[in-house]
């Protein structure tokens, strides 16, 4: 079995990628949240996992055609509608690269969302213009009893993902039953990002909606191992958020909501259709 070489410098100053270019990395490229302007020296880089959202730049350039074989995290809300437009159009004839043809499609909805939102502010767009982009940008999420679940990508803290919620209609998803948090863990397999829980004491969990977490729920949830010993008043100091890693079916809580940076799981009350009398 051939080694697996891995470089992770994600949230450094990094801007120039040459230097990389001798490295024999095969594995995991994790270039996240530096100053990277330009991609073009990863043209011959061939690498099974990488990151790179939050860099400043405005192309995937020679990613297009050879992008990770099997995770590529680059949505950003920095990045302008063309990066997403340009890979849409590179993936959207490509079954191998639906993952990342989706990520790209649901950062272009976010963008024209937020482009909307903010232009109403100067009362420019109709408010049917941003009630159609937010159409489309729900049409990616999964629906599951009464409510409709999307990750948002791109890298934020979890008070900046609460802020994003609002605008874009919803709010953080809260995982109120061991079905609904086995059900997401089958959904979205890859997920690792913020949900709507917090503690302001260190002691008691809330969902964003006001609710608390539910003692018998969360005692089913530990039942059944998907809970992270973590997720615990013990282990808490105040105003932690709470984040969910589906992979490994597990809850854990921060010390601090400034800090890290995920993605985030997002959700939206579907509109009830009267039945016919």
């Amino acid at each position: 079995m051939p080694l697996r070489w891995l470089l992770d410098v994600t949230y450094n100053r990094i801007h120039d990628l040459t230097p990389i270019l001798s490295m024999p990395v095969n594995a995991l490229l994790g270039l996240s949240g530096n100053r990277i302007t330009d991609l073009s020296p990863l043209a011959d880089k061939s690498v099974s996992d990488m990151g790179i959202a939050g860099n400043p730049i405005t192309t995937l350039g020679p990613l297009l055609a050879n992008p990770p074989k099997s995770n590529f995290a680059f949505a950003d809300a920095e990045y302008p509608n063309s990066l997403y437009e340009e890979a849409i159009a590179a993936w959207q004839n490509q079954p191998a690269y639906a993952g990342y043809l989706r990520q790209a499609q649901i950062g272009l909805a976010c963008n024209k969302v937020a482009q909307q939102t903010n232009k109403s502010i100067s009362r420019l767009p109709s408010s049917q213009q941003k009630q159609d982009a937010l159409t489309s940008l729900k049409s990616f999420g999964k629906v599951h009893e009464g409510y409709r679940y999307l990750e948002i990508y791109g890298y934020r803290t979890w008070k900046e993902a609460r802020a994003l919620a609002e605008p874009l209609g919803g709010e953080l998803a809260a995982v109120k039953t061991p079905e609904l948090h086995l059900w997401l863990c089958e959904t979205f397999p890859h997920f690792n990002g913020w949900i709507g829980a917090y503690t302001e004491d260190g002691k008691h969990f809330h969902w964003t909606d006001g609710s608390p977490l539910d003692d018998i729920a969360l005692k089913h949830l530990n039942t059944l191992d998907t809970v992270s010993r973590h997720l615990n008043s013990s282990f808490s100091s105040p105003r932690t958020p709470v984040h969910f890693d589906a992979k490994n079916k597990s809850w854990g809580n921060w010390k601090t909501d400034t800090d890290p940076l995920f993605h985030f799981l997002m959700r939206w009350k579907e509109e009830q259709t009267a039945s016919p009398e």
